[in-house]
C-alpha cells in the first residue's frame, strides 16, 4: 500500500454501521406501531366502542400482533421457543417415558393410587402478556396431557381479553357450577379436601347418579356414576397481580347477582422449580437426588405431613398438584416438574425472550 493512500485510508475510514442503529430502528418500529395502535383505538372510540368491548378489541388487536411477531422469529407454536431451542422432542420424550412408568406401575399399584377419582376439566385463564411467551408454564399441560390419552383430564385454554373468551370461559363455568371451582388463595377458600367433602356430602342426598354436562353448541344428559362427577377447575395464569386483576373482572362483568364458583385453595408440599420463584435460571434447576427426594414426599399421604408453603409457585405445578390432591397418580405431578425444569434449561440457553412475567 503506498503512503498516500495510507494515510487517506487514516483520514477517511471505511464507513461503518452506527453502533444504536439497531436500536433506533427498534425504537422507530415500536414508535409506528404505538402509533398504528392509538390511531385503531380513537377508530374504535368514534365508532362509540367503550368499556369492555374497546378492551377486549385493542388486546384482541395486540394479540394478532404477537402472533404476527412470533411467526416472523420462527418460533415453535407448541412451546414457543425459536426453532434452535425447540422443546417439543424432549417434552414428547418425557411424555412417553412418564406413559411407560403409569403403564408398567398399574399392576403393582392399586386403581386408586394411579386413576383419577374425578374426571377434571382445567380452564386455564391466561393473561395476554403471557400469550406465545417462552416461559410460560402453563403451555406444558396440553402437551403433557393429551387429551386422547388423558380422557380423564381436559384442558382448555382462554385468554384474557380475546374477544368472547371471558364470556365463553363464563358459560363454561355456569354448566355445573356446584362442581365447579376457581383456583385462588383467599383466606376464605377451601381447601381441595373440604371441596371433595362437600361433594360427596351433595351426592349422598342426591338419590340417582345422574350427571349433567353440556358443551357450549349442545346438551346432552349422560348416565355416569357419582364417583366421577366431572370438576371444572379455573386456573388464572398470571403474576398474582394479574391473577388477582383477572379475578376481579371477572366479578363485575358477569351478572352480579350471579355468585362465582367456590373458591378453592392447594396446600403445596414442595419448593416450586419454576423459573420465576428464583433469581435466575441456573438456581431453578434441581438436582436429580433433589427431584428424587421430591417424589418420595409426594408419594406420602398430604394430610399426615406438614405442609410447605411454596414461595411461588407456577401455573403448571399448581395444576398437577390439584390433580394429586383430587387423586391422581403423582406420577402426574412429577412429570409436570420435569416438564417445567425441561422449559427452565432452554430459557436459559435462550438469548432473547419476549417479556414474560408470569407463570
Amino acid at each position: 500500500m503506498a503512503a498516500g493512500d495510507a494515510v487517506s485510508s487514516t483520514l477517511n475510514p471505511p464507513p461503518q454501521s452506527h453502533p444504536y442503529s439497531h436500536h433506533a430502528g427498534q425504537a422507530e418500529r415500536q414508535g409506528q406501531r404505538l402509533r398504528t395502535v392509538r390511531s385503531h383505538k380513537q377508530n374504535l372510540l368514534a365508532q362509540g366502542m367503550h368499556g369492555w368491548e374497546l378492551m377486549e378489541a385493542m388486546t384482541t388487536m395486540s394479540l394478532e400482533h404477537r402472533e404476527s411477531m412470533s411467526r416472523a422469529r420462527h418460533r415453535c407454536q407448541s412451546c414457543w421457543f425459536d426453532d434452535m431451542n425447540c422443546i417439543c422432542h424432549r417434552i414428547q420424550e418425557l411424555h412417553a417415558r412418564n406413559r411407560h412408568i403409569l403403564s408398567s406401575s398399574s399392576s403393582s399399584t392399586s386403581s386408586s393410587q394411579l386413576n383419577y377419582v374425578v374426571h377434571v376439566k382445567l380452564l386455564l385463564l391466561m393473561h395476554p402478556k403471557e400469550y406465545l411467551c417462552a416461559g410460560n408454564s402453563a403451555k406444558l399441560l396440553r402437551m403433557l396431557l393429551p387429551e386422547q390419552e388423558h380422557s380423564n383430564v381436559t384442558v382448555q385454554y382462554y385468554i384474557f381479553g380475546k374477544v368472547d373468551d371471558v364470556d365463553k370461559l363464563a358459560q363454561e363455568m355456569m354448566i355445573d357450577k356446584s362442581n365447579t371451582m376457581i383456583l385462588w388463595p383467599d383466606k376464605d377458600a377451601l381447601t381441595v379436601s373440604q371441596f371433595l367433602e362437600r361433594q360427596q356430602h351433595r351426592r349422598q342426598q342426591q338419590s340417582t347418579g345422574i350427571c349433567f354436562e353440556r358443551d357450549n353448541s349442545h346438551s346432552t344428559i349422560n348416565i355416569c356414576n357419582p364417583t366421577t362427577t366431572l370438576i371444572r377447575a379455573v386456573v388464572l395464569n398470571g403474576t398474582y397481580t394479574q391473577a388477582r386483576n383477572m379475578h376481579t373482572s371477572l366479578r363485575k362483568h358477569l351478572n352480579p347477582s350471579t355468585p362465582l364458583p367456590v373458591l378453592v385453595q392447594l396446600r403445596p408440599m414442595n419448593r416450586s422449580v419454576f423459573h420465576r420463584a428464583h433469581k435466575n435460571y441456573g438456581h431453578a434447576h434441581q438436582s436429580q437426588q433433589q427431584l428424587q427426594q421430591q417424589r418420595q414426599q409426594c408419594t406420602a399421604d398430604d394430610d399426615e405431613k406438614h405442609v410447605v408453603v411454596a414461595h411461588r409457585v407456577s401455573t403448571a405445578e399448581a395444576c398437577g398438584q390439584l390433580l394429586l390432591e383430587l387423586g391422581a397418580s403423582s406420577h402426574i405431578l412429577h412429570s409436570i416438574i420435569e416438564g417445567v425444569i425441561i422449559n427452565n434449561e432452554a430459557l436459559g440457553r435462550q438469548d432473547t425472550l419476549p417479556k414474560a412475567q408470569d407463570g
